[in-house]
């Protein structure tokens, strides 16, 4: 693997020190660094894992540390997986095959000076001494990564408000409406993206043409500049007068899921109109998100947050409003 470093190398036998008895050792790996569209056919052995090397076409670097997307599928045929060259690896083992078990970490090749992914391809199947075949595909940079996505019900509207991390080649947003969690879907509006852009943009919308006292579910559909879409977790809405919709005390329910991994949604009301915030600490009392701030009318609201630069553990999220401050506890597994 001409761009997997050395620097990769004491990451790589760190990562198996972590997961116990796997190895590296004697496990063929690919002769060379898969790059964006392409499909190679990796050989996976007993209680190992086979190091990928991933070219980025972007600047990757710790302040923009989003991986690329993979289909990871078993077995190599090219009849049935997208990998055309099969020469170099193991037919697949006849047990029965559960999953893949993937690891990415960022590395950098300093002899080009260029960015890459190591992708950690291990193995979960009853095959011992023996090796399966998987073909990994490098399909795309996720075009954006979606931190926050709410909608807040008013008389006769529905305001969307949501905000992105970093977007790579986003063309535009589809605001998609449906009666039922699972669809069908229409679009209701078309907003412009960012292209590429590693700093946090926030986007709104107001739908009007909803009726008080129906329950309407929104989605986000990321468009790429070259036509791929991505379709993000839905959440809802139920527009009414606002004498139905104005609480007559301040509540901040637990979040849900909860554990979660990496999306959650956070559901609180606000009696009367003031400058809130809400925001997840660490258990030292560290800052780690500011999930919401800002003059907020009095109404229910739902707010969906990703944890995408967080660790596994225990965080806290704190409510705060003039003359109210509630905190509970979350968990993050990942």
């Amino acid at each position: 693997m001409n761009r997997v470093s050395s620097s990769f190398c004491i990451i790589l036998c760190a990562v198996i020190g972590l997961w116990g008895n796997m190895a590296v050792a004697d496990c063929p790996v690919p002769d060379h660094d898969i790059h964006l569209g392409e499909s190679i056919c990796v050989t996976v052995c007993w209680q190992n894992y086979t190091p990928v090397g991933v070219v980025t076409p972007y600047p990757y670097n710790e302040d923009n540390p989003y991986p690329p997307e993979f289909i990871i599928l078993p077995g190599c045929d090219p009849e049935s997986t997208p990998c055309d060259d099969t020469t170099d690896c193991d037919p697949p083992c006849e047990a029965w095959w559960t999953f893949v078990d993937t690891v990415l970490f960022w590395g950098h090749n300093y002899g080009s000076d260029s960015a890459y992914w190591a992708l950690l391809v291990g193995n979960n199947f009853f095959c011992p001494d023996d090796t399966f075949c998987v073909c990994v595909t490098f399909e795309r940079q996720l075009p954006v990564d979606l931190i926050a996505f709410s909608a807040t019900a008013g008389d006769g509207e529905v305001r969307l408000s949501w905000t992105t991390a970093s977007e790579t080649d986003n063309d535009h947003w589809m605001i998609e409406r449906s009666l039922a969690a699972t669809g069908p879907w229409s679009v209701v509006h078309e907003e412009p993206g960012q292209g590429t852009v590693s700093t946090e943009t926030r986007y709104s919308y107001v739908d009007r043409g909803v009726q008080n006292g129906l329950t309407y579910w929104y989605r986000l559909t990321d468009v790429s500049l070259m036509g791929a879409r991505r379709s993000h977790a839905a959440i809802d809405a139920t527009p009414g007068s606002m004498s139905d919709m104005v609480p007559s005390n301040f509540v901040l329910k637990q979040n849900f899921p909860n554990p979660f991994n990496p999306t959650t949604t956070f559901e609180f009301a606000i009696p009367r109109p003031g400058f809130v915030t809400l925001k997840v600490y660490d258990l030292l009392g560290r800052e780690v998100a500011n999930v919401l701030e800002g003059n907020l009318e009095a109404r229910q609201y739902q707010v969906t947050w990703k944890a995408t630069n967080l660790s596994s553990g225990v965080y806290l999220y704190t409510l705060t409003a003039p003359g109210f401050s509630d905190t509970r506890k979350l968990l993050l597994m990942k």
